[in-house]
């Protein structure tokens, strides 16, 4: 999986988390990949097949007190929603 999100050569990836949904409350398939320097969204079509590939650089989320300023949306039986 790492291969097909062409990570930098410094870029590790740390943790991951499929069944994410983005984007409307039918798009649970996505998954999403945390590295070191990005936060990954590998968004997935109805038959698993990816689609997109969008990435937002840890650098350019606000920090508050500390505190990243990110928050997960609605969740519902089955997938988280960001």
């Amino acid at each position: 999986m790492a291969e097909s999100l062409h990570l930098d050569a410094d870029e590790a990836v740390i943790r991951t988390a499929d069944k994410v949904g983005y984007g409307g409350p039918l798009s649970g398939g996505h998954e999403l990949v945390l590295t070191n320097r990005n936060l990954i969204l590998v968004k997935k079509n109805i038959f698993g097949k990816q689609t997109e590939v969008l990435r937002f650089p840890l650098s350019k989320v606000r920090v508050v007190n500390g505190v990243p300023q990110v928050r997960n949306g609605a969740k519902d039986k089955v997938t988280g929603i960001l």
